[in-house]
This record gives C-alpha cells, sequence and structure tokens, in this order.
C-alpha cells in the first residue's frame, strides 16, 4: 500500500485453477475468471490465499492503487516489467 486508495472489484477463481498464495498476481481467462498469472497480462492481486476447492470461489481482488511489489507472488516478472504491466492494465 501507498500514497493511493486500494482500488478492489469482485472475481471468481474456478475450482479448476486450484490454490492460490496471498498476494497472488492474477490474469483473467476467456470467460473473466480469475487465474494464476499467465505471463503476459497481470489484472490484479489476490488479498489473501485461495484454498484448493471443489467449487468456485468468490473473492475480491485488488485491481488498482499503489502496491508493494516486493509482497506480489507468482509471477516471473522483474519488478520493472510488473510495475509496467500494471500501470498499463490500469490505464485502460
Amino acid at each position: 500500500a501507498g500514497e493511493a486508495d486500494i482500488v478492489t472489484t469482485q472475481g471468481v477463481v474456478p475450482a479448476a485453477q486450484g490454490a492460490l498464495a496471498q498476494y497472488a498476481v492474477v490474469s483473467q481467462d476467456a470467460d473473466g475468471n480469475l487465474i494464476a498469472f499467465d505471463g503476459t497480462t497481470p489484472y490484479g492481486v489476490l488479498p489473501h490465499a485461495i484454498p484448493d476447492a471443489a467449487v468456485d470461489q468468490d473473492t475480491p481482488v485488488i485491481i488498482g492503487g499503489v502496491l508493494n511489489f516486493d509482497l506480489l507472488t507468482g509471477h516471473a516478472l522483474s519488478y520493472g516489467d510488473l510495475k509496467t504491466a500494471f500501470a498499463r492494465a490500469n490505464s485502460n
């Protein structure tokens, strides 16, 4: 968190996704569901862990604000690449 308000929305993690860690960077699939970061376009960050479950799970997802990039998990991008990707995604 930083000098801007955190912006959240609701999302759905499909059962087929499996577990995701707290502060995991997520993307959206073709149906708009939250999935582990796909290596292309980050959509947001999960504020809490999602356990492996047999059913789809509703969850808040952080989609804006100033984030502490050192805490984010589930990505293979550098700090600069991730910061640029989030800035681009949040400018749409």
